[in-house]
C-alpha cells in the first residue's frame, strides 16, 4: 500500500514528521487525547528528546485499535496489525524503535523516533501475550 506513492513523497511526509510544526500539532493531540472525550480512542503524550537516542517519542496508555479488536473477541489479531507501524516507518524513513506495546499487555506503546535511524524489525511473533519483557532501545540500555 505505501509502496504506491512515489518514493519522493514518502521521504517528504517523513522529514514533515520531523517539523517544529507537526511536533506542536502531536502535542497538542495528546493534550486533547487526555481529556478521554470518546471512550473508544487513543490516549498519550508525546515525549520531546534530544536526537539521542530519539528526536521523539509518543507514549500510548489507551489504544483505540486494542479497544475495538477487545470489544470483537479477536484480541490475538491486534499485534498484527500493530506490525504494520513498523512497514510504515519503513516506508516514510522515520526510524521507529518500540519496547512495549499494549497489544501484547505492556502497559503502554512507546513510540520512539529518530531522524536518519533505522526501524527495527517487527514485534516478536515468538511471543505471546504476558510473556513480554520489556526490550532495550539502545545497545547502551541492553548492556
Amino acid at each position: 500500500m505505501f509502496n504506491r506513492y512515489p518514493a519522493f513523497l514518502r521521504s517528504l511526509m517523513g522529514r514533515l514528521q520531523f517539523s517544529k510544526f507537526m511536533l506542536r500539532k502531536m502535542q497538542q493531540a495528546a493534550r486533547r487525547s487526555q481529556e478521554r472525550k470518546y471512550a473508544g480512542d487513543w490516549v498519550y503524550e508525546v515525549v520531546v528528546g534530544d536526537g539521542q537516542p530519539f528526536n521523539f517519542g509518543i507514549d500510548y496508555t489507551e489504544c483505540a485499535i486494542v479497544k475495538f479488536m477487545d470489544a470483537q473477541g479477536a484480541n490475538e489479531l491486534t499485534p498484527y496489525l500493530c506490525n504494520t507501524d513498523y512497514v510504515f516507518s519503513k516506508a516514510m524513513g522515520t526510524g521507529l524503535r518500540r519496547t512495549m506495546t499494549l497489544a501484547w499487555g505492556c502497559e503502554k506503546c512507546d513510540f520512539r523516533y529518530l531522524k536518519g535511524g533505522e526501524t527495527q524489525d517487527a514485534w516478536p511473533q515468538s511471543l505471546s501475550k504476558g510473556s513480554v519483557e520489556r526490550l532495550p532501545l539502545d545497545k547502551e540500555e541492553a548492556q
